[in-house]
């Protein structure tokens, strides 16, 4: 078994060393791994650091700058782990954060995207627990918010899970032609795991695996959020809103009202009204996703 870890990185090398350094104290020396740190065109330290690490692969993407989805799909065409993992370089792998995943991986056979559980040193809170989403697509972190563990062992099923560190199987990942590279920094992890849903692969949680994110670190990161969520709402929102939608009802509600009184001012009185009454029905009627 070999492991492929791909960090796409653009300037920012404190945190990428960070990160780096977090890896070589928590992944197993047994285990078979390559590490690319796929640069979409940094113009910091990045290139001249990265040497120190002799276990580390630099690739530079042709197009620069590139996006999150271009650079990860370039490091999986150079990849040949059985699996590849995605790892933002604003990330801290706590330890045994990688083996639950793969055991995850190795369980389930239909197992599409897996993705961790993931702290918020910054805000002191966790951050996702697994994705959402509302019935015209708008999609959301459950937990986000929360200072409590929501949950403590196993994995669980969801509509999807952020890339930020995600694992998945190199031969499905290539075959379903990886990141949509439409999509500039964000949405595009959200795309592929309801593409493997709709093939009958499942999105899941490690919930021992847990890493500490400090989330929208790389600058630009956010420019371009309402492009990439209505072109992912015009593709997948009446589809979510026969499916997803009404499973994630009662856990999406949660998620909308922890936010709320955190941010008010965020959320619309339409989002209010539509996420007051689920909190009143049983999440055990929901329907089960397909």
């Amino acid at each position: 078994m070999k492991v492929s870890i791909i960090i796409p990185v653009l300037n920012q090398w404190d945190l990428t060393h960070a990160c780096l350094l977090a890896l070589k104290k928590t992944i197993p020396p047994k285990w078979s791994r390559e590490i690319f740190v796929c640069d979409g065109g940094s113009t910091d330290e990045t290139a001249s650091q990265l040497p120190h690490f002799s276990d580390i692969e630099h690739l530079k993407t042709k197009s620069t700058p590139a996006n999150f989805a271009q650079n990860c799909n370039f490091g999986a065409r150079h990849a040949t782990g059985e699996f590849l993992v995605f790892l933002n370089n604003d990330t801290v792998p706590q330890p045994h954060w990688l083996e639950p995943m793969i055991a995850v991986a190795e369980a389930e056979t239909d197992a599409g995207l897996i993705g961790n559980v993931q702290w918020n040193p910054r805000r002191n809170w966790w951050d996702h627990f697994g994705i959402v989403f509302e019935s015209d697509g708008t999609p959301h972190h459950f937990g986000q918010y929360s200072r409590k563990n929501l949950f403590l062992t196993g994995y669980g099923e969801w509509s999807a899970v952020t890339a930020a560190c995600c694992l998945i199987r190199r031969s499905l990942f290539i075959e379903n032609g990886g990141f949509d590279e439409t999509y500039r920094n964000g949405c595009e992890d959200i795309d592929l795991s309801l593409r493997l849903r709709r093939l009958g692969y499942r999105n899941l949680v490690a919930y021992e695996s847990h890493i500490e994110h400090v989330k929208c670190a790389t600058p630009g990161r956010k420019e371009k959020n309402r492009q990439n969520l209505k072109i992912f709402q015009k593709r997948w929102s009446k589809s979510i809103a026969a499916n997803e939608a009404l499973h994630d009802r009662h856990k999406c509600a949660l998620t909308i009202w922890r936010k709320f009184l955190k941010y008010p001012w965020t959320l619309s009185a339409r989002q209010l009204a539509q996420n007051t009454l689920p909190l009143f029905s049983s999440p055990k009627q929901e329907p089960e996703p397909r």
